[in-house]
């Protein structure tokens, strides 16, 4: 993916702007995957046991949209010239969004697991696109610094939430 990240961008993107975007994915993300499961106990009244399978749900689907991404952009970029990473990145954080209202509108035991089936798989989505966006048109030190900050910041961002 990191080709055509850059094939369609004449270059390496901004380190600031995709760090910026890392820090506010890792701080929404941390929060979610780590309150979820809080509110699932205290609010829902999950079992251990419910909470591991819904766990077992997300990271399953977050897996699946993480490996599948890349290849399913490929091919929608080559069918269409308004299909763009960027493009995609915009329309996930929107469904995130959205998808994150979900307990809120409807607060039932039953949407914790629609919401995690809908929202891991969107995260498990967005992830490799951001690396991409961190490691497209660096090679070298610049890029092992450029993947040093990213750490950094995902992991303190993740932290704090």
């Amino acid at each position: 993916m990191n080709a055509a990240v850059t094939d369609r961008c004449g270059g390496a993107t901004p380190l600031g702007w995709a760090l910026t975007q890392a820090i506010l994915n890792s701080l929404g993300t941390g929060a979610v995957t780590t309150g979820v499961f809080f509110v699932t106990t205290q609010a829902y009244g999950f079992s251990p046991l419910a909470n591991f399978l819904l766990a077992f749900v997300a990271g399953a689907t977050y897996v699946g949209a993480a490996l599948t991404i890349g290849p399913a952009l490929d091919r929608l970029i080559a069918r269409s010239p308004v299909v763009t990473h960027r493009r995609a990145l915009v329309a996930l954080l929107a469904a995130l969004g959205a998808v994150c209202a979900v307990p809120v509108v409807v607060a039932r035991p039953w949407t914790m697991w629609v919401f995690m089936a809908l929202y891991a798989p969107l995260t498990g989505a967005i992830w490799p696109i951001v690396e991409g966006y961190i490691s497209g048109g660096r090679r070298g030190a610049p890029l092992r610094r450029a993947i040093g900050a990213f750490n950094m910041c995902w992991a303190v961002a993740v932290a704090a939430a």
